[in-house]
């Protein structure tokens, strides 16, 4: 039993090693664009090509939709076949497009009008939050307890159980970039020059990072142990356990407007004018320079989907533990089926 116990959680790691994932980009006036990696492969597609001008990106856990939000309106896509599933007119802004944890909801910020929240069972609104700001974005909390709402003089939280405001965190210096931590024990915020970290639990302020430069986008590992922070030429790693900048090899010339981990943690990617780049996490080495398509305008939008599992992935899960399970000699029943979800 131990021995098909070990060649079990080793085929799980072989599934999960080479699962594959995509990398959604985008900007204010650029063409959308979405690779598969870690190939890195670019999927070609006329409804992605209707993206025009997204500056939000949000993927469904499971990576089963993709939300995109520009200045017309909001598109779902469903990422098997990439056909359009639910279509929302309005001017929705950068990193205002959001998946509850449990892909229970889908909260859209829309310029000037509020936020909505939408049920993606029936793809039906459940809540309509009106705001006296025009610029929102917006963040779910790993446990999908809390939204959190940012504007210019701070960010709301709010309560998904009734989605009223229970905490606002003031920053008097603009805030370019905010991001939960998955471990969900931290809030990150960016403003002009400074990182505040804020403890969940009781919504205090736990450490204020300065730093020399602006800070455009906010992004923590997999983990929750790295916090990455794209400014003006340059890339900044910290380790959250200690709050000290790690030293790393990478170089960067463009304003880094969206950073993202890749959801096994292994690479690490920031967008510019002209081009994403992709480092491994493992040394922070370069091992990909991606040309995006000559536009015009920023990188807004760069977000990795969860882990995918193919079905050719799952078949093959399934021949090799019966394989293992016949060669030992416990399948002595008929009875016993081993099932997989299509």
């Amino acid at each position: 039993m131990r021995k098909i116990l070990i060649l079990s959680l080793t085929l799980l790691a072989t599934v999960i090693n080479c699962a594959e994932y995509y990398l959604a980009s985008g900007g204010y006036n650029r063409k959308s664009q979405i690779w598969k990696g870690p190939t890195w492969t670019e999927i070609k597609n006329k409804s992605i090509d209707s993206l025009l001008g997204s500056q939000s990106f949000a993927f469904s856990p499971g990576g089963k939709y993709l939300a995109a939000g520009f200045s017309s309106g909001m598109k779902v896509l469903n990422t098997s076949n990439w056909n359009e599933v639910k279509v929302l007119p309005g001017n929705i802004k950068r990193d205002s497009v959001a998946f509850s944890p449990d892909g229970k909801y889908l909260a859209v910020a829309f310029y000037a009008r509020g936020v909505e929240i939408w049920d993606t069972a029936r793809w039906t609104k459940v809540e309509d939050i009106k705001l006296r700001y025009q610029e929102n974005s917006l963040a779910f909390s790993p446990d999908r307890k809390y939204l959190a709402l940012g504007n210019d003089d701070g960010i709301e939280i709010r309560t998904t159980s009734d989605w009223t405001k229970i905490k606002t965190i003031e920053n008097k210096s603009y805030t370019y970039s905010f991001a939960f931590s998955p471990d969900g024990k931290y809030l990150a915020l960016s403003g002009d020059g400074k990182i505040e970290m804020w403890t969940i639990s009781d919504w205090t302020k736990k450490r204020t990072i300065e730093n020399k430069s602006d800070i455009y986008s906010l992004a923590f590992s997999p983990d929750s142990k790295l916090l990455a922070a794209g400014c003006e030429k340059k890339i900044q790693i910290w380790d959250v356990g200690s709050f000290k900048e790690i030293e790393t090899d990478i170089e960067y010339k463009g304003f880094a407007k969206s950073v993202a981990f890749s959801p096994d943690g292994k690479y690490f990617s920031a967008g510019s004018n002209d081009e994403i780049k992709i480092w491994r996490t493992s040394d922070w080495k370069e091992i990909k320079a991606i040309p995006v398509r000559k536009s015009g305008g920023w990188i807004g939008s760069l977000v990795f989907s969860p882990l995918l599992e193919t079905k050719r992935q799952r078949k093959f899960k399934e021949k090799r533990l019966l394989r293992v399970l016949e060669k030992k000699k416990k399948i002595d029943s008929p009875d016993v089926i081993i099932k997989t979800q299509e």
